[in-house]
């Protein structure tokens, strides 16, 4: 479809930015966020930058190494990579979890290490299998949705040097768990899934949903596909108004770096909108911004580190 094609974005990048992005906001009945038996059968049983700052929302250090991970943290946030690893080995042989969640990280994009998506999955994998949609332990909660959502990352994408093939379908799985658990990039995956039909049921109608949910969270790739969505008319109503009006608030929720292209289609659009258009779509995100507030651990691009 190429309504997906104009609004894609480098999701990799920005979901690592935005890591800490999404709030524990469940759009799904309650009932409905649990694992499904998704991590039994064998789901998991496969051999196999973007910064971090002291800017960055990161969960308070948990577990049994609470001044290990706080000390690690304090490292790894001057830029200490190397000492905040061996203070996390140590941690993750012990069990736990958050230090092997960090380790994920790091292998993940290259932080004080040679980057490896093969160890940075064995690690998410280890994070994911704690999921236990338990909410009264905030960190574990929202480490192992995270992880849940990485996992289905490198499913959905494979990992050639681990000998991962592509699973789309099995992602999907991943996606939707996380997603009902408030993980703004898994609910954008699962809007462009429902919009594709490919992986599930085309149904436009959930996918604007998913997209929304993940939009309402300052996920900027999202909010740029509503501004595709309500701009081109062919998911929702055409509303150049409220098209350019989501443009706008995923340039200020974007980082230019990350993702350029969500600056160039804002200036696109821009350009093209009436002076009327413009004026309509500056007065909704005013009230968008101020019925939406960014609340604790939850960041715009805007609020954290482009280097």
């Amino acid at each position: 479809m190429q309504i997906l094609e104009v609004a894609r974005v480098n999701l990799v990048r920005a979901a690592a930015v935005g890591m800490a992005v999404f709030a524990v906001n469940v759009i799904q009945p309650a009932e409905d966020a649990h694992s499904d038996g998704i991590f039994s059968g064998g789901l998991f049983e496969f051999s196999g930058s973007s910064r971090l700052t002291s800017r960055t929302v990161l969960p308070n250090a948990p577990s049994i190494g609470l001044d290990q991970n706080s000390k690690a943290l304090q490292l790894y946030n001057s830029g200490d990579f190397q000492a905040a690893k061996k203070l996390w080995e140590e941690a993750a042989a012990e069990g736990d979890i958050f230090a092997k969640w960090m380790l994920a990280r790091m292998y993940h994009y290259g932080q004080g290490v040679t980057a490896d998506d093969g160890k940075a999955l064995t690690y998410y994998q280890a994070v994911a299998k704690g999921f236990n949609g338990d909410r009264s332990q905030k960190t574990r909660f929202h480490i192992t949705v995270d992880a849940t959502f990485w996992v289905g990352h490198y499913l959905n994408n494979g990992i050639a040097a681990a000998g991962l093939n592509k699973s789309p379908r099995r992602a999907f799985k991943l996606f939707n768990l996380a997603a009902k658990n408030g993980h703004a990039p898994a609910q954008f995956e699962v809007g462009r899934a429902y919009l594709r039909g490919k992986v599930i049921k085309h149904n436009p109608k959930m996918g604007k949903r998913w997209i929304m949910a993940s939009a309402n969270k300052r996920h900027a790739p999202a909010m740029a596909l509503l501004g595709t969505i309500y701009w081109a008319g062919e998911v929702a109503r055409k509303s150049r108004e409220r098209g350019l009006m989501w443009y706008t608030l995923a340039k200020e929720n974007a980082c230019a770096s990350i993702n350029p292209e969500i600056y160039d289609r804002y200036e696109e659009v821009y350009t093209e909108a009436t002076v009327d258009e413009r004026s309509k779509a500056e007065n909704f995100v005013y009230r968008w911004n101020q019925q939406n507030p960014v609340k604790d651990g939850q960041t715009g691009y805007q609020l954290a580190d482009c280097g």
